[in-house]
């Protein structure tokens, strides 16, 4: 499976013009939750080179009291129940990362050959309000929308 979904995506313009280029990193991912291959904000985002988390489950990506959360997540992303949620990836060489993570599939003639989880870095006022579990995601088009609400 993940030759045929490298093929399909190396062979595309989607390829070359979304995925490199993106601003947001985009992993892509085995029929397992493996990482089949990152963007070039991927590398920015966790400090890590390419070569050093290809091949690895996505969880491992996250801080290790986050890990279990990212492994479900991603269990309901492969099992077609893909639900957006924020946890926190480990960095090489700085502080953790807050993020939001969304999943999709990539299709190949009707079938699922593989999975995309989008990450998208948090600001620090945007984890501190994660931490207080006071962060909510409004999914609207292309965009998040973010509501904050201080617990009493």
């Amino acid at each position: 499976m993940k030759g045929l979904l490298d093929n399909e995506c190396r062979s595309s313009l989607l390829y070359r013009s979304f995925f490199e280029q993106m601003v947001q990193a985009a992993f892509w991912l085995d029929q397992s939750g493996g990482v089949c291959r990152g963007n070039p904000a991927c590398e920015a985002l966790t400090g890590y080179a390419a070569e050093e988390w290809e091949g690895y489950p996505f969880w491992k990506l996250a801080i290790a009291e986050e890990q279990e959360t990212v492994r479900r997540q991603t269990q309901c992303a492969v099992n077609g129940e893909p639900m957006p949620f924020c946890t926190v990836f480990a960095h090489k060489a700085g502080p953790p990362v807050p993020v939001y993570i969304t999943y999709g599939a990539f299709l190949a003639e009707g079938a699922t050959i593989g999975y995309y989880a989008m990450v998208q870095k948090l600001s620090q006022a945007v984890a501190d309000s994660r931490e207080a579990q006071s962060c909510k995601v409004l999914d609207l088009s292309l965009e998040a929308a973010f509501i904050y609400e201080k617990e009493s």
